[in-house]
């Protein structure tokens, strides 16, 4: 508890940051009707099949429509649960922000402008005070990027797993997240034919730890998502990725 205490007296920015985020995306949520879309996620969490809802022709990654099932079979509101997820990923996006713009201009105030321009962004609160797929996919995707920019910095088995772990969960609430398995596929090109020698082996091993790591946690969520509910739309959505 004293080391947690002492963190944030250390780091008071991100929970600052973060806070303000999300108090203003939860007012923004007073006195609006649901999303179209939010209300179809809903509907759909609600079927048995939800290709049903869907349709034979449309797909989507099965992760945020699953949080909503298992919202669904715990007899939680499915609407709220979205709400409440997109509301605390959607702030969680202004701190990957922050750590993205530290990282990269080492000016604290930088840092600052950088989150504040994302705590603002229209269209970021706006995805933030629904309960769509999106948020999620941001918050993801962002950390991913963060942690990116820390492996190519520092080479640290850490960062190369956290990555890989972000980047298969960004692509399993939008399909758009492949772009982190291309990325990875440049930084092996980059490792191999543009870096010096020096050092190589460990950049090809980072890579590769993160290359596991992203099927792995690809792999296992929908496995386990398959055998937990048994159905053959789940391989019809991730046959789409």
């Amino acid at each position: 508890m004293k080391q947690l205490v002492q963190w944030l007296k250390n780091h008071w920015e991100m929970p600052a940051i973060f806070a303000g985020s999300f108090l203003l995306r939860f007012f923004y949520t007073f006195g609006r009707l649901p999303h179209r879309d939010a209300l179809f996620y809903v509907e759909a969490a609600r079927e048995k099949d939800g290709a049903a809802v869907y349709g034979p022709s449309d797909s989507l990654p099965p992760l945020f429509h699953y949080i909503l099932v298992a919202a669904n079979a715990f007899s939680l509101p499915v609407y709220e649960t979205g709400l409440a997820v997109n509301l605390l990923a959607g702030s969680a996006v202004v701190v990957g922000v922050y750590l993205i713009s530290l990282e990269l201009f080492a000016r604290k105030h930088l840092a600052w402008g950088a989150a504040l321009l994302a705590a603002t962004h229209p269209g970021l609160i706006e995805y933030s005070a629904t309960a769509m797929r999106d948020a999620p996919y941001h918050c993801c995707f962002v950390f991913a990027v963060y942690f990116g920019i820390r492996l190519a910095k520092y080479q640290t088995v850490g960062s190369a797993l956290m990555y890989g772990v972000l980047g298969a969960l960004a692509i399993l609430f939008r399909k758009e997240g492949v772009e982190l398995l291309v990325i990875l596929i440049v930084w092996l090109g980059v490792s191999v034919f543009v870096f010096p020698q020096e050092n190589r082996l460990r950049r090809l091993s980072l890579v590769f730890i993160s290359t596991v790591t992203f099927f792995l946690i690809l792999i296992s969520v929908c496995a386990g998502i398959y055998f937990a509910d048994k159905s053959p739309w789940l391989f019809h959505l991730v046959g789409k990725l």
